[in-house]
């Protein structure tokens, strides 16, 4: 049939990449990459590339949601571990963890100083099908009540001020 295989890389992405070679069967593989299929994957990130036999090679790049981000960056971030320590002590009351294992403040995710997440929030936010180019106003008033960090309204106007579409 054909092989799959997953790499980790550095950054945390996940780079998996399958070999849709069979044997003498190679118009199976050319007629089941029809052009909506490759379209479909293209809007995937997808990479192709062919093989001195022939095969198609696709391959593609999986990076963990921003949820997962925020909370790998919790564990690493030592305020957050600071403040999940005066927790465990009972000593903070603004702060809690909760069953979903998310440090939160107020009840909002409490979002690590890392200026690569705080830029990804507002992006997928303003950016996504869904949301259509929001103003910065509307994207502020979505986050606020799902996130928190110190100075996150001044993030996402910027953020949007910078939109050409808007």
């Amino acid at each position: 049939m054909g092989s799959t295989g997953a790499i980790y890389e550095k950054d945390g992405t996940l780079r998996l990449c399958i070999d849709y070679r069979q044997l003498n069967k190679a118009n199976i593989v050319a007629n089941a990459l029809s052009k909506k299929s490759i379209v479909a994957l293209r809007s995937l990130n997808a990479r192709f590339s062919l093989t001195q036999d022939g095969a198609i090679m696709v391959s593609l790049q999986v990076k963990p949601s921003l949820l997962q981000q925020v909370q790998e960056g919790q564990k690493l971030n030592e305020k957050l571990m600071t403040l999940v320590g005066q927790i465990q002590k009972a000593k903070e009351s603004e702060y809690e963890i909760k069953g979903d294992g998310y440090l939160y403040h107020k009840g909002r995710i409490c979002v690590f100083d890392d200026g690569e997440i705080k830029k990804s929030i507002p992006k997928e936010a303003h950016n996504s099908f869904h949301a259509m180019h929001p103003k910065s106003t509307k994207t502020y008033q979505d986050l606020k009540a799902q996130y928190w960090w110190p100075g996150i309204k001044k993030d996402i106007v910027d953020y949007g001020a910078k939109c050409l579409i808007c």
